[in-house]
């Protein structure tokens, strides 16, 4: 039977986890499969546990010491009768000695000092499997015919790396003992065990099979699927176990890893080869920092922000877990999570975006389509004369009243200021006392006789597991204004007045 270079690997990654005790549930079931269904595995199994146990055979033998044995540490002494004896030793009478009349001869011997030999037998055995699980590790990871691929590349950010391969949606990637430098930009890579990672430039990785990647440094986010559980990220000092979750990784140049868990459970287990290791279970709402060597483990805040979750090059959407949409930054046309400039709006009349105008203009009631952002169904101004369509799709506004059919200002992200007819009275927007004209205080600038349609189902089709909740806003009519105005402020959800 030919043996795929994938399915060692595997049985390897499994091997490696029964020895470190972290072997999951799912994990110890694929390793019973393999052992029951294909010969070849059980060999490789009965080789590898043979190799382990003769290097702790060998270093038994090999170490020099007192063959002195405590007859209470015996397993056959129990507890029970430890205390049986002591409790003797305190009730028996004092045993009398009789004096020796004699002096006993003391004779003085040389004992020689005997060498503990290894065995010959023993040696051979080690390095024979020794020899035996080497071939196997050369054989997967030296033959250049035998890198097999484990994962895709899903989408691209202003990507510059190091991989011949061009950063192409669909591209296949292989396992690889030679790491990836991502030098700049995003990417978004989906293994065959169906684990989504998005990794932030500056980043070195390398894929080691579907069920691991190494990060030497850089972000990672991960979202692991039922089928992908158990996968890992090994960093400098540190390996997480997935354990059904969605978590981030950060691992800065000098050493320093931190794992933000936001979904589910990992297992975190710290510490580099010549320390002792510990072992942590984390979970959702907890993040830790690992120092260089493996040996401190402290809590530190969490931050979803960190970590960018989700791309979209077609939008050239960032989604960095933010649950808030800025509509503000969506005026600006941004896409509600950061990327909107500051007083850049949308014209009523066209449907373009460009610095906000402040001058009288008149449009009959028709819709205009928004093209160039698609959380941006379209604009409209009302006359109330006709059916006022305010959608794509043909919703209506029943109740739209009769205007004039002008309007003055476009509809601006959080404007510096807005100005009067004649141009030159300039004043910020105020609410309170809170100044709505600075970027801290996003606001949109919506004008007598304009309307906007926001898509919001593009936001759940573009944040994984997103849900609409609710929409919040303060509105009211600026305190700088020159004059006292009223105005009435009408929201349409699909039509419907609410």
């Amino acid at each position: 039977m030919t043996v795929r270079p994938e399915q060692l690997n595997h049985l390897m990654h499994l091997c490696g986890a029964l020895r470190d005790g972290v072997l999951t549930k799912k994990q110890f079931a694929d390793l019973n499969h393999m052992l029951e269904q294909y010969p070849w595995a059980r060999e490789y199994y009965l080789d590898y546990v043979y190799l382990c146990t003769d290097l702790c055979n060998f270093q038994s033998a090999a170490r020099l010491g007192s063959c002195v044995i405590d007859p209470a540490a015996a397993p056959t002494v129990t507890l029970d009768m430890l205390r049986v004896l002591a409790e003797y030793e305190n009730t028996a009478e004092a045993a009398v000695m009789p004096s020796s009349e004699l002096a006993m001869p003391v004779t003085k011997a040389h004992v020689e000092k005997v060498p503990h030999h290894v065995s010959r037998l023993s040696v051979i055995t080690f390095i024979t499997s020794l020899a035996a699980l080497l071939l196997l590790i050369t054989y997967v990871v030296l033959n250049p015919r035998n890198s097999y691929e484990v994962a895709t590349l899903v989408d691209s950010l202003d990507t510059q790396w190091t991989s011949p391969l061009s950063p192409q949606k669909g591209v296949r990637l292989t396992a690889s003992s030679e790491p990836i430098e991502l030098q700049r930009g995003i990417l978004k890579i989906e293994s065959d065990k169906g684990v989504h990672l998005v990794l932030e430039a500056p980043a070195r990785f390398n894929l080691t099979s579907p069920d691991e990647i190494i990060l030497h440094h850089g972000r990672i986010f991960a979202s692991v699927s039922e089928r992908g559980n158990g996968f890992t990220v090994q960093t400098p000092n540190s390996k997480i176990i997935d354990l059904g979750t969605r978590f981030g990784v950060y691992v800065e140049q000098k050493g320093q890893t931190e794992l933000h868990m936001f979904k589910g459970k990992t297992l975190l287990i710290a510490g580099q080869s010549q320390f002792p290791r510990t072992t942590t279970e984390v979970f959702a709402g907890r993040a830790l920092r690992v120092d260089s060597t493996g040996q401190t483990v402290k809590d530190i805040p969490l931050r979803g922000d960190a970590f960018t979750h989700d791309i979209d090059s077609r939008t050239r959407q960032r989604w960095r877990g933010r649950t808030e949409i800025n509509l503000a930054d969506v005026v600006g046309n941004g896409d509600g999570f950061g990327t909107g400039r500051k007083d850049v709006g949308v014209d009523p009349a066209t449907g373009l975006f460009g610095s906000g105008e402040n001058s009288t203009r008149r449009r009959t009631n028709v819709f205009v389509p928004v093209p160039t952002n698609e959380f941006i169904d379209g604009v409209f101004v009302p006359n109330g004369e006709t059916d006022q369509i305010i959608s794509s799709v043909g919703h209506r506004f029943a109740e739209c009243p009769p205007t004039s059919g002008y309007f003055f200002a476009d509809i601006v992200n959080t404007p510096s200021s807005i100005s009067l007819a004649d141009m030159e009275t300039q004043f910020p927007l105020l609410l309170g006392d809170v100044n709505y004209s600075q970027a801290n205080n996003p606001s949109i600038l919506l004008h007598s006789n304009a309307g906007i349609t926001f898509d919001l189902s593009r936001f759940s089709s573009h944040v994984p597991g997103a849900r609409i909740a609710r929409f919040q806003s303060k509105i009211g009519v600026s305190d700088s204004a020159p004059k006292c105005y009223g105005a009435d402020f009408w929201v349409l959800v699909d039509g419907q007045l609410r």
